[in-house]
């Protein structure tokens, strides 16, 4: 269940973010949708981490143990919303 922020779910807006970041980027001189397809993206549920390495004010930091990449991974589009529920192999 995605929690709800000044009224709005917190799923609406990570997809109105990802909506904004698109269109910023099909107008950027910098950014490249075609370079930024070209990073392998993984599941969460593919990563084993390790211990954590740091922390800071946006987020932790945790060593990667092992990837082990899902049959279906590597049809998975580049926005797919796998980031939506906890994993119990992510960090908490």
């Amino acid at each position: 269940m995605s929690h709800m922020i000044d009224g709005y779910s917190e799923d609406f807006l990570r997809s109105q973010a990802a909506t904004f970041v698109k269109e910023k980027m099909k107008k950027s001189k910098i950014l490249s949708v075609e370079k930024e397809n070209l990073i392998p993206r993984f599941d969460p549920s593919e990563i084993k981490y390790g211990n954590e390495l740091g922390r800071g004010g946006f987020c932790n930091v945790y060593a990667v143990k092992k990837v082990v990449l899902n049959e279906q991974s590597d049809t998975m589009p580049a926005d797919s919303d796998s980031n939506s529920e906890h994993d119990e192999n992510m960090p908490p």
